[in-house]
């Protein structure tokens, strides 16, 4: 009988393990899609600025092409 109490054992320590390891999973996506989230957000703000800053830098240009003349 004492076979059946090492099962039980074994049986619930893999329960748990499996248990364990699909609650960090689930943690670990959740915190991925949230970092993929941001990730893409400051992409895309950076992405404006770039933008601002290559306005930015035309302006100038002629602007100074201006003084030039």
């Amino acid at each position: 009988m004492w076979y059946v109490a090492i099962l039980l054992v074994a049986f619930g320590t893999l329960i748990y393990a499996l248990y364990y390891n699909i609650r960090n999973y689930r943690v670990f996506i959740k915190v991925m899609t949230e970092s993929e989230r941001r990730m893409r957000e400051f992409d895309d703000e950076y992405e404006e600025v770039s933008v601002r800053i290559a306005e930015g830098r035309e302006r100038m240009k002629r602007r100074e092409r201006l003084y030039d003349r």
